[in-house]
């Protein structure tokens, strides 16, 4: 019951209205929104302290018994041990930058204030430049709700303070904020999978295959959190880190250049991330491979293919529905065979330099395999005796919206032609490449 709540809860509005712009925010955490507010020119008033406290190693956590406020000291004192759990997975742990030391409340401990935020459940508060070794880093506090069930207070605590280390590195706000946020809420309580509903309320990563990673619509932000899953798996859990130490010298809006950097150092790079990215989204549900891809596929819806891109051996379209709105975007593009013969598939898409183009060999029994498309004229010609299903992905490589395409895939009969030399008989084919 209380995920069901939990899932229909997503769908609140809140509007914050601020100078001459009015923000529509549905979102469960609400440093977006504080975010907003400051860059408008509000000031972010902090709580006053109290009225009793818990104190922990790195923690000072406000509440109080009575009034809208209300909490009662278990929770409270829960709060502070999920925050230094927190903080000992992501700092002590992954070596996270700690939050800065903000010169406020009774000490320097890093201030947690219960409250009441109907609709968010936690909110991080940017409140003054700390820009020491990182130029655009802030010191910041926490705002959690006062009615949150156990296992929402653990990752939302986890959720938050997560944001406050990546404001350590950079004030910069961007979707890869809450990208980042989502996921390590996952690293720090990977039992209560509330990433799953993520991924079962489109729009998202799987459900819009076609979205740019750079989306925020509609909690695609958070939902978004399988491109982080995607760089700690195929990569590394230290890549994510080094990302956002990368940010930090670089800035926030700087992010994708910064990912690329980083991966320079895994002898990859962000447009080969991103076509892999892509395929990996391929084998969830019920095409899930947990060996070879995402490890918790199985529990993921499928990802979308649209009706349109499903073909019975050869044929042809264009991008339909599926839009591709910026990096990251694509499309899966199926062939279904049967008899023995060659596929040969072309692809033209709009904008230059944009598209990295895969196939996917899939056999629902002996397993797959993954070529890479001619980088240059985007066509391949594939044996269908080892494929019950040939899958075409395209994937944009770069900041392009909208983009559109065109594809088609031609049957190559396997016959022999008649020798043009009399002497010469053909007895065999010992193989169709």
């Amino acid at each position: 019951m209380a995920e069901r709540w939990y899932q229909q809860s997503l769908l609140v509005f809140c509007v914050i209205v601020c100078p001459s712009i009015a923000y529509a925010d549905n979102s469960i955490c609400g440093t977006q929104e504080a975010f907003e507010r400051f860059q408008c020119g509000q000031e972010l008033l902090r709580p006053p302290n109290g009225p009793k406290y818990v104190y922990s190693p790195h923690f000072i956590v406000h509440f109080d018994t009575a009034g809208y406020y209300a909490c009662n000291r278990a929770y409270a004192e829960s709060t502070a041990i999920y925050a230094e759990f927190s903080w000992a997975k992501q700092v002590g742990g992954l070596g996270w930058a700690a939050p800065p030391p903000d010169n406020q409340g009774p000490d320097n401990r890093y201030d947690i204030y219960i409250q009441n935020l109907d609709p968010y459940y936690g909110e991080t508060c940017l409140e003054s430049p700390y820009p020491n070794p990182y130029p655009t880093g802030f010191a910041s506090y926490i705002l959690l709700h006062n009615t949150l069930s156990w296992d929402f207070l653990r990752f939302t605590t986890a959720h938050e303070f997560n944001h406050a280390c990546q404001l350590r590195y950079s004030a910069q706000y961007n979707w890869w904020y809450e990208n980042t946020a989502t996921w390590m809420q996952d690293v720090c309580y990977d039992h209560v999978d509330w990433h799953i509903v993520c991924l079962e309320a489109p729009p998202n990563p799987l459900s819009n295959p076609n979205m740019a990673i750079t989306t925020t619509d509609s909690f695609y932000e958070y939902s978004g959190y399988l491109w982080a899953r995607f760089i700690q798996e195929h990569y590394s859990i230290t890549c994510l880190r080094l990302i956002w130490e990368r940010i930090g010298q670089v800035g926030g809006f700087s992010t994708l250049s910064a990912i690329d950097s980083i991966l320079h150092n895994y002898d990859s790079e962000l447009k080969t991330a991103l076509g892999t990215y892509a395929i990996w989204r391929y084998f969830t549900g019920d095409r899930a491979d947990t060996i070879g891809h995402f490890s918790e596929s199985h529990l993921w819806p499928t990802s979308y293919v649209d009706a349109s891109h499903q073909h019975t051996g050869s044929g042809s379209g264009n991008q339909g529905t599926d839009y591709i709105s910026g990096p990251g975007g694509t499309s899966y593009i199926e062939f279904y065979t049967s008899t023995d013969y060659l596929l040969r598939n072309s692809f033209s898409g709009a904008g230059s330099g944009v598209w990295q183009n895969w196939q996917i060999g899939y056999n629902s029994t002996t397993g797959h395999s993954i070529y890479m498309m001619n980088d240059i004229d985007y066509w391949s010609i594939l044996p269908t005796s080892f494929h019950d299903t040939i899958v075409l992905v395209p994937v944009a490589t770069n900041a392009s919206s909208g983009l559109t395409y065109n594809y088609a895939a031609t049957d190559i009969a396997l016959q022999p032609q008649p020798p043009q030399d009399p002497e010469l008989e053909v007895h065999t084919i010992l193989s169709p490449v």
